[in-house]
């Protein structure tokens, strides 16, 4: 059980969490249509306790998405664009809830497109790092902002955001 983890991936109109070993092997799932945006008066740790209570307290949980945004549970700035998952791993914002639960909230990118306006992102980049080998890649997340992303090596050196969702 010790190399089990709660990777949690909590954006504005959903949440997500998954029960994990270093393997990548998943053990249990969690999905609920509560993103950041239905949490009343910032309730975040009753919100996700509500949700994984179930699950060991003593488990370290990795968290990403919108939940690090200005409206989540904790504001944190973006990285710059390229940057690996060391510079992720190094920005990593700790804390621990009144249950015991150790979270690590990840931050989000930014760069500038061609068009010089700004991109960004929350979470994305935390599932192409876990995506990587050591080639040039190229992945597409989809969503409501969908993200055409390139990585080079360990990094991930540019990306592209379209409203295909919400079209």
């Amino acid at each position: 059980m010790a190399d089990r983890f709660i990777a949690l991936d909590w954006g504005t109109t959903s949440f997500r969490a998954y029960l994990a070993d270093a393997s990548g092997a998943v053990w249990d799932t969690v999905s609920a249509p509560e993103g950041i945006l239905a949490v009343a008066d910032g309730r975040f740790e009753e919100a996700l306790e509500k949700h994984i209570g179930v699950w060991d307290t003593s488990l370290p949980v990795m968290a990403a998405g919108m939940i690090t945004s200005r409206q989540g549970w904790i504001e944190l700035p973006y990285l710059p664009c390229p940057a690996s998952a060391a510079d992720l791993a190094g920005a990593l914002h700790h804390h621990q809830t009144a249950s015991g639960r150790r979270i690590a909230f990840a931050t989000g990118l930014s760069h500038r497109g061609a068009d010089g306006m700004p991109e960004v992102m929350r979470s994305e980049e935390v599932q192409v790092f876990g995506s990587l080998d050591l080639g040039v890649s190229h992945f597409v997340t989809p969503g409501t902002h969908s993200k055409w992303i390139t990585t080079e090596g360990e990094r991930l050196t540019h990306y592209a955001t379209y409203v295909t969702g919400e079209v």
